[in-house]
């Protein structure tokens, strides 16, 4: 039977969590939790590819290499990575999310500076919102003007998408 990668980490986990030595009482040592690529991708719910682009545009931070070529990674990569992902699905550009790295790293209190960030985030999308409603209400004055025959109908299809709709007024 084959295991999920959550489990293979989990089980790892317990593994390293809980060594004990031959010739003394059980004791907890804590130690890192390693993974290859594969696993720390899967954790993440992204490809390979995509956590190698993240390291060649400085996001993650390099691994260590273990002599067979292998990449290991550890618990806080995949909190790194997770939080990359998280940003992205929020539609953050990899500028943005950098700089937000950058400040839970060297910023003594983060939060205020991320808060900055998102606020200026916010605004942005603001500006992205009003933008594609304009295209939206000027594609379908477009459509509706073909549809009803004022629009050359042996070239609808430049005729349609030929627009100004997000030039600046």
């Amino acid at each position: 039977m084959r295991l999920s990668g959550s489990t293979r980490i989990k089980q790892r986990a317990h593994q390293i969590f809980f060594q004990t030595p031959l010739d003394s009482k059980p004791r907890f040592t804590v130690h890192t939790i390693i993974v290859k690529i594969g696993e720390l991708a899967k954790e993440a719910g992204i490809s390979v590819s995509t956590v190698r682009f993240y390291e060649v545009q400085g996001l993650m931070p390099k691994p260590q290499t273990r002599e067979s070529g292998y990449r290991e990674y550890e618990q806080s990569d995949l909190e790194r990575l997770r939080l990359i992902v998280a940003a992205k699905r929020q539609r953050f550009p990899l500028k943005l999310i950098r700089t937000a790295l950058d400040a839970l790293n060297q910023e003594p209190e983060p939060c205020a500076e991320i808060a900055s960030l998102v606020k200026e985030r916010i605004k942005t999308i603001g500006r992205e919102i009003h933008d594609l409603q304009r295209l939206q209400a000027h594609l379908q004055g477009q459509l509706v003007a073909w549809e009803r025959g004022t629009l050359p109908k042996a070239e609808c299809l430049c005729a349609i998408l030929q627009t100004d709709a997000l030039q600046p007024r």
